[in-house]
């Protein structure tokens, strides 16, 4: 918007020709258009111009059937003509300053949105990105305690114009820096230079970061009240919010215990992220093959190729002494490789 300052509108001089017609009709009451142009050497048409001016300045008026011009001052001509514009310009701040009003006292109800405090049970989409964008800076900008993250790896920008990096740009802008920021995402991040390089972003901004197997969705969760839901892979410009605070503490406490067996992405503040080596990585598909993925799916969630997958969990199989997947992922839990399910 431009913020330059508004200049007032230079007033029109009068041109000499309106200014003799006035001055006439000053000395000589009771002229016409006739007698203007008689006095004055003028044509109908230069005589008519000026008149027309004066009558819409209001500094003359045309009286009677034979036009009869009468001069009216100027202080009589400014009060005729600008005091019903003053009048409606009242009036119209009158109606602005009721519906200002109006609109102020519903501050209060979205200040309550905004915190989570709605009905039980509420939720909605949101399907318009700038919409979307808008709310997570008036919720971030709202949050007080924590801000808990689930950020799929998959979902990492491909370039600055990803609604993944407007929405992230536009919670760490609205943030206040005693917030704790906690990011839980897949090891797959480790492997990915885009992730990494996203995450490490996140990280220079004050956030907590740790990797686990499979991270589900995308969520945002602002202090445990409010929470938005990135749910639908076929369309990412979607989100959905809640508020219900039943489903907000439910979801904040997944966080809690995906979080509790997650792996830190940078152990210290002056220690480059590592790469997710091979111990990791057959790891985290020991735990995607013990909850019943194809390897098409743990290919998928672990960022790396179908071939590279299945090698894996051929060895997976004969370090397990293990005939099928199954089998594999029950001796892996026998042998405490993997959480319980």
């Amino acid at each position: 918007m431009d913020s330059a300052p508004r200049t007032r509108p230079q007033p029109e001089e009068p041109d000499d020709l309106s200014r003799a017609v006035y001055l006439h009709c000053l000395v000589h009451e009771g002229s016409d258009a006739h007698a203007v142009c008689r006095a004055l050497d003028l044509s109908a048409a230069e005589a008519e111009a000026a008149i027309a001016v004066l009558l819409e300045l209001r500094l003359l008026r045309a009286v009677g059937p034979h036009g009869v011009l009468v001069p009216v001052s100027p202080q009589s001509a400014a009060a005729d003509l600008i005091e019903p514009w003053q009048q409606e310009v009242q009036e119209r701040q009158q109606r602005m300053a009721v519906v200002g009003d109006r609109i102020r006292g519903y501050v209060g109800t979205y200040a309550d949105f905004l915190n989570g405090h709605t009905p039980t049970g509420s939720s909605f989409r949101v399907d318009d990105r700038g919409s979307l964008v808008q709310r997570l800076r008036e919720a971030a900008h709202a949050c007080r305690g924590e801000l808990l993250v689930l950020r799929p790896a998959d979902s990492a920008p491909a370039d600055s114009g990803d609604l993944l990096a407007d929405t992230e740009d536009a919670v760490l802008s609205g943030l206040a820096p005693d917030v704790e920021l906690r990011v839980l995402t897949q090891h797959a991040a480790r492997s990915s230079p885009a992730a990494r390089s996203g995450l490490h972003g996140l990280h220079q901004a004050g956030a907590e970061i740790r990797t686990t197997a499979d991270v589900p969705l995308r969520l945002l969760l602002f202090d445990r009240e409010l929470a938005v839901l990135f749910a639908e892979p076929d369309d990412p410009g979607c989100a959905t919010v809640v508020t219900d605070p039943r489903i907000a503490s439910f979801l904040g406490t997944l966080h809690d215990r995906m979080w509790d067996t997650a792996a830190a992405f940078i152990r210290r503040a002056d220690e480059a992220a590592p790469r997710l080596d091979a111990g990791d990585l057959r790891t985290a598909i020991l735990e995607l093959l013990s909850a019943g993925h194809s390897d098409d799916a743990i290919a998928r969630k672990l960022a790396i190729s179908l071939r590279t997958c299945r090698r894996h969990v051929s060895e997976l199989l004969t370090t397990l002494d293990a005939r099928t997947r199954f089998q594999a992922g029950v001796e892996a839990v026998r042998l405490g490789l993997v959480p319980t399910p």
